[in-house]
């Protein structure tokens, strides 16, 4: 890859001594410089005190748009937060792709590559050599910026219902050796937890 943006185009954050393993987001550094106004942000992102995307606009990498809308039409929604600059996350897309191919109806995975605005070339490359037909979002408006402003690390992975809101586990960090199984498990638990019934994957 070439041209890297240097605040994005650096692995800052190493999450060594975990099973999984990552790259900082390049907005990290400004969230610890403005910590206040994050905070500030945190509190405004909520809705009865829970995190999730309740009012925004986002642009998606092939120049549509994607809102809140979009997550009410699924029962859950997985988002994946991933960087060009990141070897774990673009180790562990080709198991994404397969991943979404095989989601039932009720239930979407989308990506946000946090360094798209920048690098939109190459995010489409690698997208496209994995095999993800889904959507990618890029950057955006309203909660959706105030979220990507919390992602220190990526690969992160959250599960959101379909009124935004944040349920089940955060997941930092790839490598897995068992990707469906472990995130089939993670799903069912998100859906239970926002009264929906367990899915299984296509065969």
């Amino acid at each position: 890859m070439k041209n890297r943006k240097t605040a994005a185009g650096l692995c800052l954050i190493c999450l060594a001594g975990l099973l999984a393993a990552g790259c900082g987001n390049g907005a990290a550094p400004k969230a610890e410089q403005d910590q206040s106004k994050t905070e500030q942000n945190s509190e405004t992102q909520t809705k009865d005190s829970k995190p999730g995307l309740f009012s925004f606009s986002a642009e998606t990498l092939d120049g549509g748009t994607f809102t809140q809308e979009d997550l009410a039409a699924f029962d859950l929604t997985m988002v994946n937060f991933w960087g060009t600059f990141c070897s774990p996350c673009i180790k562990e897309m080709p198991d994404l792709a397969e991943f979404a191919a095989v989601l039932p109806e009720n239930v979407q995975l989308i990506t946000i590559c946090v360094d798209a605005e920048y690098e939109a070339e190459d995010a489409r490359t690698l997208l496209e050599q994995a095999g993800f037909e889904g959507v990618t979002l890029t950057k955006g408006d309203g909660d959706f910026e105030k979220m990507l402003e919390t992602i220190l690390a990526v690969p992160t992975t959250l599960f959101l219902d379909a009124e935004g809101n944040v349920v089940g586990d955060v997941v930092e960090g790839g490598g897995l050796s068992d990707f469906s199984g472990f995130y089939l498990e993670k799903v069912n638990e998100a859906l239970l937890a926002c009264g929906k019934e367990e899915i299984s994957l296509a065969e």
